[in-house]
């Protein structure tokens, strides 16, 4: 969410900004300036103090005093500025007069670029300070600030004959600066903020009163609903014109809300008669389609009960031309049955022949086993007369009574043999006998069914005319049936349809009626709404 500001604060923030930034830039640029030219100026002090301190050598190299001039560096480096100073013996010098102290000699790149001529100006810092650092060369001459150089030194002239090298402090000199920056700082922030003071009670005159005189009116039209309020200003400027502008569009909101009372009343009465209308409509279609509905399940109903005779009428079509066929069929079939049943009466009847005849070969097969039973008898005697015999004659006769026993034996089983064949022929008999019977009834009743046979095919022909009829009966119902259907068929799509436009129309005046309700919640919505406003 985004945070409140207020205009003044709006107004207020930047010149801040811009005067601190402003500032800040002028202080550091003055700073900058104020050291550059501490380094101008310290350069030329440090220059001065270098050749002061050789007119004092040379002064003390005319007086014979040069044992003491270690003193008298010594008490240069005792000033504040001065943090060191040494003399650098060139090789003239030393040619003349010895090599010197240990500090006359060089130490460092920068002491052989002064003893070979060349001026340095180097400026470092050293532990938190600036420290300006010069190796100034001299050479041989007749006028040295009005010092003649060649008369101590056999030298030529422009000879180098040494240099001094002195370091400067700074730090005393940026001090002051900063210092001096500071203190502008602080009595420029304090102008700022009394200009700044000033300049917000100008804004909260000339700005923030008629902004709050706005706002306030504003509010109290939006809390009050009360478009009668109106912006007075007393100032001359844009402020007012910025009133009379709200003012001006007040007039026209003033305007605008009565036309919409005025509106929203006849609109109300049109959404009142509008929705009396579309209930009334509603009313009516739904009645229409109550009838419809009525109408459609009638339709329905005798297009279903044509549906049901029609599939009766095919079926009952189908069922007969069924019957048709199997009365065609059964009559063949009975045709068929007739003369296998006549067929079988003739095999029936020459079966009994058969049997007949088998009857009377059984009866002389019997008289036949009556002989051979009469043989075996005799043939028993016979062996038994023989083994009598053969007993009789003793050991001579012995072989002769087995075969004796043998053919007594063979006579016996033929017999025993003779009387089962008697007795099956006897139940054979028995079976012809019935048999003979049985057919002589099947016969009869063959004769019988071939009667009845002969009935069931004139039933059948009957019932195969009568069919007939009944298929053509059933095929004109059908047809009769299919065109009625049809019709209740398209009568049906044509009830749909009217069903469908009714409820169509039914939807169209719902909907009219609730776009009616709507109309007229909205319209008291907005006769809520604009009976709020006071004009």
């Amino acid at each position: 969410m985004n945070k409140y500001v207020s205009v003044q604060a709006k107004i207020l923030i930047p010149l801040a900004v811009i005067f601190l930034v402003t500032m800040g830039l002028v202080s550091a640029y003055s700073a900058n300036q104020q050291k550059q030219e501490a380094v101008i100026n310290s350069t030329d002090n440090t220059t001065a103090l270098i050749n002061a301190y050789m007119d004092s050598l040379n002064a003390m190299m005319f007086s014979g005093s040069m044992a003491m001039r270690e003193t008298l560096r010594q008490k240069i480096m005792s000033q504040e500025e001065v943090k060191e100073t040494r003399v650098l013996r060139g090789e003239a010098v030393t040619n003349l007069f010895g090599p010197g102290f240990d500090s006359e000699k060089p130490v460092d790149e920068l002491d052989r670029k002064g003893l070979n001529g060349e001026r340095s100006v180097v400026l470092e810092k050293i532990e938190g300070e600036r420290v300006l650092t010069i190796v100034q060369p001299f050479f041989a001459s007749e006028n040295h600030n009005g010092t003649n150089c060649l008369s101590c030194h056999n030298v030529p002239e422009n000879t180098l004959l040494g240099a001094i090298r002195m370091s400067y402090s700074l730090g005393k000199i940026d001090s002051a600066v900063e210092k001096g920056i500071w203190t502008m700082l602080g009595i420029n922030v304090a102008i700022f903020a009394v200009g700044l003071v000033l300049i917000g009670l100008l804004v909260r005159s000339v700005v923030i009163s008629p902004l709050r005189q706005v706002r306030q009116t504003m509010s109290a039209v939006a809390a009050n609903t009360d478009l009668s309020l109106r912006i007075h200003l007393k100032s001359h400027d844009e402020f007012k014109d910025v009133g009379l502008a709200i003012n001006e569009m007040l007039d026209h909101f003033s305007l605008t809300i009565k036309d919409l009372i005025n509106t929203g009343h006849r609109l109300s009465r049109s959404s009142d008669q509008l929705l009396e209308v579309a209930d009334q409509t509603q009313h009516d279609i739904s009645d229409q389609e109550q009838q419809v509905h009525y109408l459609t399940t009638a339709i329905e109903q005798m297009s279903e009960a044509a549906r049901d005779v029609a599939e009766n009428s095919a079926s009952a079509k189908a069922a007969a031309q069924q019957a048709l066929d199997d009365a065609i069929r059964g009559k063949l079939q009975v045709d068929e049955v007739a003369a296998s049943i006549k067929e079988l009466a003739n095999k029936v009847e020459g079966a009994s022949t058969v049997v007949t005849r088998l009857a009377e070969g059984t009866e002389q097969i019997r008289n036949i086993l009556g002989a051979i039973t009469g043989i075996a008898e005799q043939t028993n005697l016979l062996a038994l007369n023989a083994a009598i015999e053969a007993a009789r004659a003793g050991d001579q006769g012995r072989g002769f009574a087995v075969v004796a026993d043998e053919v007594r034996n063979l006579a016996m089983r033929t017999q025993k043999e003779t009387q089962e064949i008697n007795n099956t022929i006897q139940r054979l008999n028995d079976a012809s006998e019935e048999a003979i019977k049985v057919m002589a009834d099947g016969v009869d009743q063959a004769a019988t069914n071939v009667d009845q046979a002969r009935q069931a095919n004139s039933a059948l022909e009957a019932i195969t005319l009568a069919v007939s009829d009944i298929t053509d009966l059933n095929t004109r119902i059908a047809t009769a049936v299919e065109e009625q259907s049809a019709v209740a068929q398209e009568i049906n799509r044509n009830i749909h349809t009217i069903n469908k436009i009714s409820e169509s129309s039914n939807q169209g005046a719902t909907r009219t009626a609730e776009t009616g309700r709507d109309v007229s919640e909205v319209t008291d919505s907005l006769n809520q709404l604009v009976n709020r406003f006071r004009v």
